[in-house]
This record gives C-alpha cells, sequence and structure tokens, in this order.
C-alpha cells in the first residue's frame, strides 16, 4: 500500500492472487452470460486507488475486465483456427443452449480501461500525461504487476491481460494492458495509461491506445511480420509487442483518445 496527493494505491498480496477456484469462476460466468473463461483466471486480483476527500475510486479486476469483453460481443478474429475453436465448445450447455447460437470472441480481447465510481472520464485536448514527471528520477514508493487473467488459447496463441502500478511521491501511474497474440495470424495490444500528479490531485487522466495487425498489415507500416511465439519472436510477450510496435512510429494503430476526469 502507499498513498499520494490524497490518493491510497492497494493490491491484493500476491501470495492471495491465486488461480479462480471452481466456484469463483461459475460467479464470474454469470455476469458474462455463462460465456467460457479464460483458462488462468485470478478472480481475487485487484488493484485499488481510492481518493480519501471524495471517496473516488478506480478499481481493475478480472470480473469488470471480463464483463466488459461479453458486453462487446466483438466479432472473433476471422482466421482459420477460429472455427476449429468454436467446434470445440459445442456439448457444453452454455453454448448448445444459447438461443440464438453463441458466438464467442475466443479471444478475450476487452476494450477494458479500469472501473471508476465517483467520476467521469470524458475526452480532453487540454489534459495530458505529464511524461517528464514520470521520467524524472524519484524515489518509487510502491510497484505491483497484477495478473487478471490469461489464455493460451487452445496452443494457437496467447492472450494476457494485466495492470502495472508505480506510486513516487509526485504522482502515480498505472498501465492496464490486453495483449494478443493468434499464431500466425493477428496481434493485438490495448494499452490505457492512467496519471494524477500531486499538483492537480483531483484531475485523472487516461490515455488509450489500441494496436491491431495481421503479418500483412504490419509489414507494410514497417513493424516485424513473423507473428508468432517463442523467446526471439518479436511478439512473443506484452512488452516485446509493445518494443517492436513502438519502434517504428508507433505501428498498427487503430485507436489514441485521451480522456481526463474531474473529482
Amino acid at each position: 500500500m502507499a498513498t499520494c496527493a490524497g490518493w491510497s494505491v492497494t493490491t491484493t498480496p500476491a501470495p492471495l492472487r491465486h488461480i479462480a477456484s471452481e466456484a469463483q469462476r461459475n460467479a464470474v460466468a454469470e455476469t458474462t452470460s455463462n460465456a467460457a473463461l479464460p483458462e488462468m483466471l485470478f478472480a481475487t486480483a485487484e488493484l485499488k486507488i481510492q481518493h480519501g476527500e471524495t471517496n473516488a475510486t478506480l478499481t481493475f479486476c478480472a470480473q469488470d475486465a471480463l464483463k466488459e469483453w461479453a458486453r462487446e460481443n466483438a466479432k472473433a478474429p476471422d482466421v482459420p483456427i477460429a472455427a476449429k475453436w468454436q467446434e470445440s465448445r459445442r456439448g457444453t450447455a452454455a453454448f448448445d443452449e444459447a438461443k440464438p447460437p453463441r458466438v464467442y470472441d475466443w479471444t478475450f480481447t476487452t476494450p477494458y480501461a479500469g472501473t471508476l465510481e465517483g467520476g467521469t472520464f470524458q475526452a480532453t485536448s487540454s489534459k495530458k500525461i505529464n511524461r517528464e514527471m514520470l521520467l524524472a528520477r524519484d524515489p518509487i514508493l510502491f510497484y505491483d504487476e497484477v495478473e487478471l487473467y490469461s489464455s493460451e488459447l487452445d496452443d494457437t496463441g496467447a492472450v494476457n491481460c494485466s495492470v502495472k502500478v508505480r506510486v513516487m511521491p509526485r504522482c502515480w501511474y498505472v498501465l492496464c494492458r490486453l495483449w494478443l497474440r493468434v499464431d500466425g495470424a493477428l496481434v493485438r495490444l490495448r494499452e490505457s495509461r492512467i496519471f494524477c500528479s500531486a499538483d492537480d490531485p483531483k484531475t485523472v487522466v487516461r490515455e488509450t491506445t489500441w494496436h491491431e495487425g495481421t503479418p500483412e498489415t504490419l509489414a507494410k507500416a514497417g513493424a516485424p511480420s513473423d507473428v508468432r511465439g517463442g523467446a526471439s519472436s518479436p511478439y512473443g510477450d506484452a512488452d516485446a509487442t509493445a518494443q517492436a510496435l513502438g519502434a517504428v512510429a508507433p505501428a498498427a494503430v487503430v485507436k489514441h483518445i485521451v480522456e481526463s476526469a474531474e473529482l
């Protein structure tokens, strides 16, 4: 736990962030219309940031991330493995009894960028993240990375949803990230950066950038086109993917928005 500018920052202790039990999975499934869930689900993992004066709260948890995944009901990527994944779900009650027939986004791609209570994010052109403050050599009072869920997509790639938090004397900063790789077919990186400084403690700034590309579109943008796993792959994990996409301009940006919330 740490405090900064009237905000308290807490995460669930690492030993308690265990993989969800069957009962916990069932509880999450009820909030997502009994949709299939990622095999690695951390139902008790949470980041909570609360403003003492206004009681405004910003939280990050797997249940809310998957609720937004289910609510978005986005079309699953049209790649060869999709039909195989969909067929593997037949025979389950949640699939067979759905009317109309359920169509899963089997990649678990979510637009999630945190849950704010006590304020509303709105698009802004006057607020921005103070990157100079973030890059200053101020002491780090608190740091943690909280994994919300992940899946190997039946050995056809990987998806991971996680959040990192850093607290310094003059500000706090969060990186909420959804990373997806469908081997040989698709890369997605959705990042939301949330920032609050002691200079303006009742203003929270959120900058969201989505990247998405196929091998063909990545190559056209000047990014590596070898979409596969492994330690040597440019898209082997979320950090490698961010580096590969950020090295060229950045590449494959499909959405960019800056918002702020005034408490």
